[in-house]
């Protein structure tokens, strides 16, 4: 496994995954998940740096996972992110509603097709700069 292609693959994941992160959860969906909030404490704060440290982890995981599969294939590698967000959308959000409920089954529906998706895109974004990275 090459570190060089493995931690630039991980750094343009983290983009990817910071920005839309936050354009969806904030700007996109924002009002959605309003109105499927169920058990929302009062005075929730985000805290950016551990926001950042979050999708900087993910990143380096979706990169990882791609890395050793071994083909750098765009599809290949959303193939890959997407099994990532499935695990995280469907697997942790079904966790999440059925010890805490903080929003209703329809917004962790919706979050789980989002993160199959949102994950894809960084495992392709991954696979895309590890193979431009063999070329040069």
């Amino acid at each position: 496994m090459n570190t060089k292609s493995t931690l630039l693959g991980a750094l343009s994941a983290f983009v990817w995954l910071y920005f839309m992160g936050w354009g969806f959860y904030n700007f996109l969906a924002v009002d959605f998940f309003v109105e499927h909030t169920v058990n929302m404490p009062q005075g929730v704060t985000m805290d950016l740096g551990m926001i950042t440290l979050g999708s900087f982890i993910q990143a380096i995981v979706v990169s990882l996972l791609v890395n050793r599969s071994r083909d750098f294939k765009f599809f290949e590698g959303f193939k890959t992110g997407a099994l990532v967000g499935l695990f995280v959308g469907a697997g942790v959000g079904a966790l999440q509603y059925g010890s805490a409920q903080l929003v209703d089954l329809t917004a962790v529906s919706v979050d789980a097709l989002w993160s199959v998706m949102y994950y894809g895109m960084a495992g392709g974004i991954v696979a895309w700069v590890v193979a431009k990275q063999q070329v040069a």
